[in-house]
């Protein structure tokens, strides 16, 4: 019997109080119980066991950590390190009751909704999120990267607080979402309750929505929902986050309640209370909606816009499924129903993605693997290993195929010489025929790297094509197959940034559905003031004359935006440790790219290594 960790290390820093722990036993027994002792807290708390795989959320103490965690007979001492980072910005989680109301949520009778029980659900939200963002990022190669909450920098302050507002309650209930957005901005950067007002992000959450149906009639769509519904939004934007509290007694007040609450498979009482889950109506599902939207209006206060997919799409409705484990039915290709309450499920029984298993046993970005859905466990050998031996370097060869999500496809193949040196031969094949060759040469003496690169380019056709022997599999792509592309640039300059590194991001099926950061969001996060140290020296802004950007501190992201709805339909990354320090937009590209082929106006945002933001609407006949 053993007990395997699969996405954190013992001896890790952690930089948030709430780490999801998920594993696996050995031999996978089909059900069971994890506990975990940290006895730092003196807490501990019991993980079900489901095809012998397991998540656990742990509460951390600052400074190091010991965890026991057991399955039977099997114990494991595991070392986490909670470390909170000397952040500037934060998240002010607060609870905002009208000043002639008690602030009473609504809910059932048996449920406790009172200020206290709200400020117990709304601040361990705010850490449940942490904790997803923190794995999300790290899907993406970024660490564990996340905000910080106020109480993490300071625990003497609440974490979360409460706000009385001048409305009284009908007022409040009277007015649209976007009307109580703009009266609680004004309110609250004008309260003398709190200090450093600039440098946070208010998590804001509603006391007094109601929902209020006619007597006796079930809503039949959402627009019905929200048409009952009083004292409800659901916006962010600039320095504040705002949502109703319709389904907060659906949501956990404390740790041990989680997996009960995204397992609850009651069904909603739709004639009484809010039903806001997507159309799934249980209340398991009302809680992951409220989680994954909540987080999507912060999202909109760190700058991202609406995205294909993931949580700035309707992606959030999937969040509980990275604090879950599913089973995987047979004949669904593993996919769930939405009708059944969930279980519990592993990385490697993802119905979504399935990862090759790490060397470290930390989940990372991988290539899907293109095999059957059924997972196979891996059998265990034992060898006998020979002391003072002699390293014998062997000739062979690796060749890896890429499909990126700009539509070419990247043949990579690395050849290990009998001398220890290593070549990778990359052949790059774009929708438009061009072919680009790279080969990289590793000396073993040496360390050093050498590359050399060339490019070589045939007329587009329908058909596919050949240029210099090299054939493509793909026809000539329109630019409607391209809305989703994008480029991540490892040059120092323009032109080797669209030539040698456009989309060198490989495409990988995210592990929890849509519960996930796109990729250019991901990247917006990754470099973002709320995500990072502050700078000694202070960079200057990002600037656009016609076509050319500007960036004196190095370019990070360049994103394109719809004017119409905001939503990203590409981006260019640039993620080498010299980025770029200007960038030249080209007309023909953007035409390309857009998702609509009249369009002349679309939104830009420009991201520096120091975090500075631009944003701009530009129009495509002056560049």
């Amino acid at each position: 019997m053993s007990i395997i960790v699969d996405n954190l290390s013992s001896g890790d820093i952690i930089t948030y109080s709430l780490p999801l722990i998920t594993g696996n036993v050995r031999p996978p027994l089909p059900q069971g119980s994890v506990s975990v002792w940290n006895l730092q807290c003196k807490t501990s708390s019991l993980w079900p066991v489901f095809n012998g795989c397991f998540k656990a959320l742990v509460s951390l103490a600052p400074g190091e950590n010991r965890l026991e965690l057991k399955f039977f007979d099997e114990t494991v001492v595991f070392i986490l390190y909670y470390e909170v980072p000397k952040f500037v910005n934060f998240v002010r989680p607060i609870y905002i009751k009208c000043c002639d109301d008690a602030g009473e949520f609504q809910g059932p009778g048996d449920e406790d909704r009172c200020v206290e029980s709200a400020l117990r659900r709304i601040s361990l939200t705010a850490k449940l999120l942490q904790t997803f963002t923190a794995e999300k990022m790290h899907e993406h190669g970024f660490e564990r990267k996340t905000f910080i909450l106020e109480s993490d920098l300071d625990a003497t302050q609440p974490q979360c607080h409460v706000f009385t507002s001048r409305l009284s309650l009908a007022e409040a209930q009277r007015m649209s979402g976007g009307d109580l957005w703009m009266n609680f901005a004004r309110e609250l950067m004008s309260s003398k309750q709190f200090t450093e007002k600039t440098n946070c992000k208010w998590f804001a959450f509603m006391s007094f929505t109601r929902y209020d149906p006619p007597i006796g009639q079930v809503p039949k769509s959402h627009s019905d929902v929200l048409r009952y519904t009083k004292g409800h939004a659901a916006l962010g934007g600039g320095g504040l986050a705002l949502y109703g509290s319709g389904t907060l007694h659906c949501w956990a007040q404390t740790v041990d309640e989680v997996l009960y609450r995204l397992t609850d498979s009651r069904k909603m009482d739709r004639l009484q209370f809010m039903d806001d889950s997507a159309y799934r109506e249980f209340y398991w599902a009302n809680y992951s909606t409220g989680l994954g939207a909540a987080l999507h209006e912060l999202g909109h206060t760190f700058d991202l816009s609406h995205t294909p997919t993931g949580v700035m799409a309707r992606g959030f409705d999937d969040i509980h499924r990275m604090f879950t484990v599913y089973p995987l039915r047979s004949g669904s290709c593993g996919d769930y129903s939405h009708t059944a309450s969930p279980v519990a499920y592993s990385p490697k029984q993802s119905p979504v993605r399935k990862m090759v298993p790490a060397m470290n046993g930390s989940p990372k970005p991988c290539f899907p693997l293109h095999h059957s859905h059924q997972w196979s466990e891996e059998t265990s050998s034992i060898v006998q290993i020979e002391t003072s031996f002699k390293k014998i370097h062997m000739h062979s060869a690796q060749t890896m195929v890429m499909t990126n999500y700009d539509g070419s496809e990247v043949t990579r193949t690395t050849t290990r010489h009998r001398d220890g040196a290593e070549t990778v031969m990359e052949v790059t094949i774009y929708p438009d025929s061009r072919v680009l060759l790279r080969e990289f040469v590793k000396s073993l003496a040496s360390g050093k790297s050498r590359a050399t690169m060339s490019m070589t380019a045939c007329q587009p056709q329908k058909t596919n094509s050949s240029c210099n022997g090299v054939k493509s599999r793909y026809q000539t792509g329109s630019p409607s197959d391209q809305h989703l592309s994008l480029g991540i640039c490892n040059g120092v300059n323009d032109e080797e940034c669209r030539v040698s590194s456009i989309a060198q991001f490989q495409e990988f099926r995210y592990k929890d559905g849509g519960a996930h950061w796109y990729r250019s969001s991901a990247v917006l996060l990754r470099y973002h003031k709320w995500f990072n140290l502050p700078l000694k020296d202070v960079a200057k802004p990002p600037t656009i004359e016609g076509n050319l950007i500007r960036c004196p501190s190095g370019l990070r992201l360049v994103e394109l935006r719809s004017v119409s709805d905001g939503a990203v339909f590409h981006h260019w990354e640039f993620l080498y440790d010299q980025p770029p320090c200007h960038f030249v937009l080209k007309l023909e590209e953007i035409r390309e790219f857009a998702p609509n082929v009249v369009v002349d106006e679309v939104g830009l945002l420009v991201e520096d290594d120091s975090g500075n933001i631009l944003k701009k609407k530009i129009t495509l006949s002056d560049l």
